[in-house]
C-alpha cells in the first residue's frame, strides 16, 4: 500500500510539471548595494583613530530584504529583490568606506574588532530604512538612524560622550521600480554620512561643548 501511495504522488507531481502548473525553475534574486559618487576631501584632517562599530537595528531589518510600506503599513519585503548583506553590515560598511574616502581622520577609520587602538567609537542604531509611497503616491526611500560619538581612552573609566544626534531623510525616487528604491536610498546614506562627518568633527574640535 505505501508503494502505491509513492506511485501514485510522484505520477501526481509529473503530470502537474507536465501540466506547467509546477515551475521548474524561480526567477533569479537580484542584489543591490549602497553606491554613491566620491565625496571631497575635508581640508582639516582630525586627530587619531575613528573606530564604527557594527550599527545594530530594529529586529525586522536584521537581514537583506529591502521593506516597503504602503499607506503607514509594511507590505514588504520583496521576494525576489535584496541588499548584498544584511542592514548592519550594509550601513556600517558605507560610513567606513565614505569617511575613510574623505580622510576624515590622520590614522583613519576602522571597523570593529581591528587591531587599532582607537581614539573615538561610534555606534548607532538603523530605526527606519524602507520605501515609502504616501497617501498622494510620491515615492521615496526613507532612511532614518541615531548616532553617538564616544571619545574612547584604553584602561581609563573616564571616556565621553561628545555627540548624539538622529539624521532623518526621505529622497523622492525616479520612479516606482525597485532599483530607485538602492539609488535613492545611496542618495540619502551619503547625505547622512557628508552631514554626520560634518558634526563629527564640530564635536571633536569643541570637546562635545
Amino acid at each position: 500500500m505505501k508503494s502505491f501511495f509513492k506511485i501514485s504522488s510522484f505520477i501526481t507531481i509529473s503530470l502537474l510539471s507536465g501540466c506547467g502548473l509546477l515551475k521548474s525553475e524561480y526567477e533569479p534574486i537580484r542584489y543591490y548595494r549602497l553606491m554613491a559618487p566620491a565625496p571631497a576631501n575635508r581640508s582639516a584632517v582630525l586627530p587619531g583613530t575613528l573606530m564604527v562599530r557594527t550599527f545594530y537595528t530594529n529586529a525586522q531589518y536584521d537581514s537583506d530584504d529591502i521593506f516597503t510600506t504602503a499607506g503607514g503599513a509594511i507590505v514588504g519585503p520583496y521576494e525576489y529583490h535584496k541588499w548584498v548583506s544584511a542592514t548592519p553590515e550594509l550601513v556600517t560598511d558605507f560610513i567606513i568606506n565614505r569617511l575613510s574616502s574623505q580622510t576624515l581622520f590622520a590614522n583613519g577609520v576602522v571597523p570593529s574588532g581591528s587591531a587599532s587602538s582607537a581614539d573615538y567609537i561610534l555606534e548607532g542604531k538603523v530605526i527606519d530604512m524602507l520605501a515609502e509611497t504616501d497617501e498622494r503616491g510620491t515615492n521615496v526611500a526613507h532612511l532614518q538612524m541615531q548616532v553617538s560619538l564616544i571619545r574612547f581612552r584604553a584602561g581609563n573609566a573616564e571616556n565621553s560622550l561628545l555627540m548624539q544626534k538622529r539624521y532623518d531623510k526621505r529622497i523622492q525616487r525616479a520612479n516606482a521600480t525597485i532599483p530607485s528604491i538602492a539609488e535613492a536610498m545611496s542618495q540619502a546614506m551619503a547625505e547622512i554620512t557628508d552631514e554626520m562627518a560634518g558634526d563629527i568633527a564640530t564635536a571633536i574640535r569643541s570637546g562635545g561643548r
